[in-house]
């Protein structure tokens, strides 16, 4: 594939992230621990490589 098994990790994590910010209302801390990214900085830093904004911005974005 051409990618890391880290960066494919974060890949999955990422996209986990992505489904429950659509799929639930819960806090975005509770959808980063629930992902596996259990430190909020983590999470942001993470995500926003992955998507290009920060995942409050992606869940305002996706839900109006």
């Amino acid at each position: 594939l051409g990618r890391t098994i880290r960066s494919e990790i974060q890949r999955v994590k990422v996209e986990r992230v992505k489904e429950l910010l659509l799929e639930t209302s819960h806090p975005i801390k509770w959808v980063g621990e629930e992902s596996g990214l259990k430190s909020p900085q983590y999470l942001n830093r993470i995500f926003r490589e992955w998507v290009g904004m920060p995942p409050a911005a992606s869940r305002r974005e996706k839900t109006g």
